[in-house]
């Protein structure tokens, strides 16, 4: 009975060490530096620029102003991870000017030089969603304009696009032929799933009689470049799916 109360205790011990090493393996190092504010997001939760390092600030991150402005310009000391390709904010305080203007390096080098802008779309009616194309640019999308793509959605719907940490975007566009685009402004790189609303069929960028009309006058046909849901023929799926987008 001893040598049995002997070898539960190794085991109990053994067990803890095992937790405690996977647990310090887990958990990621913290970077800190100290920068001023570039850019940031009207309410605190969203994309910010410090320095040279692109953050998410979160719900969870801590926020301090009493010693410094939180505005563009001012200085803060940012503490964060890198989780995967990401750099999550921990804590913001705000700092005296002084503190930036030192002179002295106080930055820690950032692991991570290229953040990933990543979301899914969903392509109305389909159950491949690939081929969307994905635009991105730095211009609010009032005033942006676009002339290259750079990337196109998978089978399942996600996308990509790799920039470096010091480029960030505000506006966000989603095309593809037979749906209407889209076109919205973004504050994170994590970006929400959208869905492209299908039937237009003219290209026109609006969903009218006249995508109805030429829906019906090839229904029951085979005719791929009108057909909304890809499945080979233009039926009353279809016409419904284009009727709901009616604008």
């Amino acid at each position: 009975m001893k040598l049995y109360y002997i070898i539960l205790l190794q085991l109990l011990a053994l067990a803890l060490i095992t937790t405690s090493a996977t647990q310090a393996q887990s958990t990621p190092e913290t970077t800190s530096l100290q920068a001023t504010i570039i850019s940031r997001p009207t309410n605190n939760v969203g994309t910010w620029l410090i320095g040279a390092v692109n953050v998410e600030v979160t719900n969870e991150t801590q926020i301090f102003a009493s010693n410094g402005s939180l505005e563009v310009g001012g200085c803060v000391t940012l503490d964060y991870v890198v989780v995967g390709t990401t750099n999550i904010a921990l804590k913001i305080q705000g700092e005296a000017a002084t503190v930036c203007n030192s002179g002295e390096p106080t930055a820690t080098p950032n692991p991570s030089s290229e953040t990933t802008w990543q979301g899914k779309i969903e392509l109305q009616g389909r159950t491949d969603h690939s081929g969307a194309a994905i635009f991105l640019s730095e211009q609010p999308c009032s005033t942006a304009t676009f002339n290259q793509s750079q990337a196109v959605s998978a089978a399942d719907g996600t996308f990509q696009v790799s920039a470096p940490s010091s480029q960030i975007f505000q506006c966000l566009q989603v095309s593809n032929a037979l749906y209407l685009t889209l076109r919205q402004d973004i504050t994170s790189p994590m970006i929400a799933p959208i869905t492209l609303k299908a039937g237009d069929v003219n290209g026109d960028n609006i969903i009218n009689i006249l995508d109805i009309a030429t829906l019906a006058a090839h229904y029951d046909q085979n005719y791929p470049s009108v057909d909304l849901n890809a499945d080979g023929k233009i039926d009353i799926f279809d016409l419904v799916t284009a009727a709901s987008n009616f604008q």
